[in-house]
């Protein structure tokens, strides 16, 4: 994965979305070291939706295995997750 400053951008956009493109590289635009956007190519955006999904499936039956009922969703998991740090 790429990272550019968001100052730096504006010379750079048509390479960054070039790589994008041709070579399947996300770019991570970041504004004073903090992502604010990415530019990602479509067909691998289509295949981080999947991915993502079949995680949150994996969640799902993660959630019914520890018997938290049926309102184990995965914003209710992570959130027990989360207090429990």
């Amino acid at each position: 994965m790429l990272s550019i400053e968001l100052s730096g951008l504006s010379g750079n956009l048509a390479a960054l979305i070039q790589q994008a493109r041709e070579q399947g590289k996300t770019v991570e635009i970041t504004d004073q070291g903090k992502v604010i956007a990415r530019v990602v190519p479509a067909a691998a955006s289509d295949q981080d939706i999947q991915k993502s999904l079949a995680a949150l499936d994996e969640l799902m039956r993660l959630g019914q295995r520890l018997d938290w009922g049926e309102k184990a969703d995965a914003v209710t998991i992570v959130r027990e997750a989360r207090r429990d740090l």
